[in-house]
Order: C-alpha cells, then structure tokens, then sequence
C-alpha cells in the first residue's frame, strides 16, 4: 500500500491511520533511507496547501546576483532553515534547497527530490549534525554512542518540527491577511450603504398595493396580482360580477416599505419581469383573473404613482 495521497487537504481517518502506523514502525527501526520517506510523507500531507501558503522564496530586497536567473522568480513554503541548508516546498511537489558552502554567505541553490537532501545530508552527516540540533556537538563529544540516535532520529524529528511551526507561523499570517481583507469587506457594507439615499438618511418609503381576493371551502384565495393603483383593477371587477357568485370577491390593500432603493428598485424589476412573462394571448383582465402569476401591463395612473415615489426619495 503507497502512502495516501492527499488532494484537497483533509485527511480522512484511513489516511491518517496510515501515517500514524507508518510513522511508529520507522520510529522502531530508524535507519539512514527512512529520512527520505518522512520527508515524502510530510510533503503528501503538506502539498495540497502549498499553494494558499507559499511566497516568492526571494524578496525583491535582497541581493538576486548569486541566485540562478531560472531560480529567481520561486516560490515555496519555507520547511526547514538550519546554518547548512534552507529547504522550501513548492507547488510542484519538488524541493527548492539553499546550501551554505564552508565559506561564510556562499549558497548554492539546487532543486532536488526528497532523496537527493537525504544523501547529501547523510554524506557530510558530521556537518549537518552539528548544525541540525541545537547543542548537538557538545553532547556528541561527550557521548558518541548517541551519534545514530541522533542522525536517525533527532535530525528527522527535528525537520519535521520545524515543519510544523514554519506552516503554522504562515497560517497565521494567513490569518491577519484574511481577517485585516473581512475589516475592509466589513467596511465596504457600510461604504455601500452610505450611497443609498434611503439607507444613509435611515428613511423608509411606503407603497400601497390593491389586489382582489375570494373566498374559497379553504379560506380566501387571491386572484389578481398586487397593482399600484385601485383603479388598476376595474377590468378584474367587471369579470368578478360575470361570476355566479360576485360577493364573494373582496379588495384587499397592502402597504409595502422600503428601506433602501436597492430594495425598491428590485420589487419594481419584479413587477415589470411579471409582465414581460405574461403571455401576449394572456394579457386580460379575463384571462389573468384567478391565476397566480402574469400581469396587466402598468396603467398611467400607475406610473405617476411609482414616479412621485421615486421623486419623494
């Protein structure tokens, strides 16, 4: 079974039962080529956020002459940075490594698999052991023997720690980016508000509204849509008293507010949208009366009323 891969970020519990079972049987029998799988198990894990998290590997303030010119525009989350070598992730999948040359601010950048930083970091062990590890010389020079314990498994946990608070400290930035981007969204929903006439002034318009309605076996029923104006419902009048039972039709008037022209603007779109559906073979008082949907176009009288609301604002 290979190691899980892990494409949207979230481990399901098979995955991360492989790598806690995985993880507990290398720490068993740590040997030298088990870097390299903790190093590729920690890439699975970390790959798919490489690309929410990572930055330019070189800031535009530092000197780029030393750095390869097809090396100069990367970008990676930095894993691991000790006095011999820097590691960063990239979106590739591929390690971007600074080493230190003997000579103090000499690097040669390289980018390499994970088992190409295992060699090298196995081959010049002594170099890498004493900058690894914090304190790691004085306690080698005093007890050797610990010399394995501490290539085969200090150095491993201690880049995959390193690991962890280098992506934390990012998420965090992370964090202050996005919660500094939701103040100025906040912002930007008062700054909308501001521009509304109604919002701004805390004014509110008011609309009233006629429609007919009639009494069924299950209460009452509407028949007509809402219309801005009384006289808009004559021609529904004239079908009603065609009915066998007129009285049981009633006006019934509603009045809308609005608190914002976004809001009103939106009910007027509406309105007009309901009749620009209604079928041309629909569009009569007869035809519309007692469905619950279509529209009489809108009256003259209508459209002053909507006109002096608007001019009120």
């Amino acid at each position: 079974m290979g190691t899980p891969q892990t494409q949207t970020g979230s481990l399901e519990i098979w995955q991360k039962l492989y790598f806690l079972e995985r993880g507990a049987k290398l720490g068993e029998r740590m040997e030298a080529g088990d870097f390299e799988e903790i190093m590729e198990m920690t890439k699975k894990i970390v790959l798919p956020f490489v690309k929410q998290l990572d930055k330019p590997i070189f800031s535009q303030a530092i000197d780029k002459r030393d750095v390869p010119k097809n090396y100069q525009e990367k970008r990676g989350i930095l894993m691991f940075k000790s006095k011999n070598i820097t590691i960063w992730l990239q979106r590739t999948g591929r390690w971007f490594t600074q080493f230190q040359k003997k000579e103090p601010l000499n690097f040669v950048y390289h980018e390499l698999s994970s088992s190409d930083i295992s060699e090298n970091i196995f081959h010049e062990s002594n170099r890498f052991l004493n900058n690894f590890v914090e304190r790691a010389k004085d306690c080698l020079k005093m007890l050797p023997f610990l010399e394995q314990v501490f290539l085969y498994y200090i150095l491993p946990l201690n880049f995959v720690t390193q690991s962890l608070e280098t992506i934390k400290k990012a998420v965090d930035e992370r964090r202050k980016q996005l919660s500094e981007i939701e103040d100025v969204f906040g912002f930007m929903s008062d700054f909308t508000q501001s521009l509304d006439p109604l919002t701004c002034r805390r004014k509110k318009l008011s609309l009233t509204e006629h429609s007919i309605f009639g009494e069924t076996s299950r209460g009452e029923s509407r028949d007509t849509e809402n219309y801005f104006d009384i006289g808009a419902l004559d021609p529904f009048w004239e079908v009603a008293r065609k009915r066998d039972n007129p009285k049981k039709y009633s006006q019934k008037n509603f009045r809308r507010q609005f608190d914002s022209l976004d809001h009103l603007i939106r009910h007027l779109m509406y309105v007009c949208s309901e009749i620009k559906e209604t079928p041309s073979t629909n569009n009569s008082a007869k035809a519309l009366f007692g469905r619950s949907s279509g529209r009489l176009p809108l009256s003259v009288t209508e459209i002053a009323v909507i006109k002096k609301l608007v001019e009120s604002i």
